[in-house]
């Protein structure tokens, strides 16, 4: 069984959606206290796809060369 707070889900929902609705070259990414140096190409190529910002990270596009 998992306990699920919904008062954590509306705040994780807020939070995606502030991920989501911000400019993705306007978003300053870290990850384990260290900001993440990406590519502006990644950036730029990605913008074009018409996906969410969370894609981003999610599809580890944030890492292609």
């Amino acid at each position: 069984m998992v306990n699920v707070d919904l008062e954590t889900v509306r705040m994780i929902n807020t939070f995606r959606s502030l991920i989501n609705n911000t400019p993705l070259d306007e978003i300053v990414w870290w990850e384990s206290g260290r900001k993440l140096n990406i590519k502006e190409k990644n950036i730029a190529t990605f913008m074009d796809t018409g996906l969410a910002n969370m894609d981003f990270i999610n599809n580890n596009y944030y890492k292609r060369d």
